[in-house]
């Protein structure tokens, strides 16, 4: 004969006191012996009342805290600041406060003027002027850790975005600066230079893409290359998208080229398990398909028409599915109009505006361009 629920498993501390139904984490404690009892029911057991009860359980815990304080090493406070992990959050900012520009224009210019923040602190305090090198870590100073080949990749690509919503030319000119560092330390050039001497097999392949490591990296056992995507998306991937949205804004096909052959050093692995690699399976489709890319000549007195603001609502709305490009342009000095002559001559000869490309040839934006 089995007998009934006891008083604890049907919601009761005794007769008639109700109580919470306890929780999975509140019965394991239970069933390892953690929750003795109520303060009342422990104070039957030593004849005292249940707020003296409660009194020597608090005297108690004070006393183990105040001990603990004595004997354990405080853990450190990770306060330290990440060259890669501001490059996301710069991202993150730049395409939310480009987004919110129509809908919210004050939340707008809070996350764009943060995001503008958050580039100038890593521009001014990880990254040496003199020598071209991201450091990875700031506390207080840089530390003795340079940057790795995802730091350089999140952080361009977190520039290029702050671009496309700002059109700030010093964003995209940091992010062609960190460009040209990231091939020359991290690039595993398909054919390398016949002046430098030999380096051993471990240090380079030859097939392209991007080692994670440079060569001198201490503790290094491999130069390995990051394909597959996880909780961070992988710096090939990341850096495939930098160098062909670079390749287009800055007209330069030695970028657009190095995509591609990194993309060509996966094909295998993303043949035989694609599912592993969406982030480059993306650059794959910008490779075959293309993409499309807006051009917008800013008016000198800072007012936009209504198609450039369709332009922005579009891109910003839209899912960001293949390659997709906007220039800014603002004067005949921007640094994509210095080095891409065709934008130099839309600028001498076309009205401000929004324009598309196509088969390498500048148009307005029609109304099917900005349909949203």
């Amino acid at each position: 004969m089995t007998s009934g629920p006891s008083p604890a498993a049907a919601g009761l501390a005794g007769p008639g006191l109700p109580m919470p139904a306890p929780t999975p984490g509140a019965a394991a404690a239970e069933s390892r012996g953690e929750v003795v009892g109520s303060g009342s029911e422990i104070g039957k057991q030593f004849g005292i009342s249940g707020e003296e009860v409660a009194r020597v359980i608090a005297s108690a815990k004070a006393k183990l805290k105040a001990h603990r304080g004595r004997e354990r090493v405080r853990p450190e406070l990770d306060d330290k600041i990440i060259s890669g992990w501001n490059g996301l959050v710069i991202s993150a900012l730049a395409r939310t406060g480009a987004a919110l520009a129509v809908k919210d224009a004050a939340k707008s210019a809070q996350y764009l003027g943060a995001a503008i923040q958050s580039a100038e602190f890593v521009r001014a305090q990880l990254w040496d002027e003199q020598e071209k090198t991201l450091y990875k870590v700031f506390r207080g100073t840089w530390g003795s850790t340079k940057a790795f080949a995802e730091d350089y990749a999140y952080l361009i690509e977190g520039l290029i975005d702050l671009y496309e919503a700002t059109g700030e030319e010093n964003c995209i000119a940091f992010a062609d600066e960190l460009q040209q560092t990231q091939i020359k330390l991290f690039y595993d050039a398909s054919a390398p230079t016949t002046s430098a001497s030999p380096n051993p097999l471990p240090a380079h392949s030859s097939c392209g893409a991007f080692f994670a490591t440079t060569e001198d990296a201490k503790h290094t056992i491999l130069r390995l290359k990051d394909g597959m995507d996880t909780a961070f998306p992988s710096n090939n991937a990341v850096s495939v998208s930098n160098l062909f949205r670079l390749g287009v804004a800055l007209a330069t096909e030695t970028y657009t080229a190095l995509a591609r052959e990194t993309l060509n050093a996966f094909e295998a692995e993303i043949l035989q398990y694609p599912w592993l690699f969406p982030g480059l399976l993306s650059g794959v489709v910008s490779s075959r398909l293309g993409g499309r890319t807006y051009i917008v000549v800013r008016d000198p007195s800072g007012a936009d028409d209504e198609t450039v603001r369709k332009v922005f609502v579009k891109l910003y709305g839209e899912a960001r599915g293949g390659l997709r490009n906007l220039i800014i342009v603002k004067g005949p000095d921007d640094l994509v109009v210095r080095r891409n002559p065709a934008l130099a001559e839309l600028v001498a000869t076309g009205k401000p505006g929004a324009y598309v490309v196509e088969e390498g040839k500048f148009r307005p934006c029609a109304k099917e361009d900005v349909e949203y």
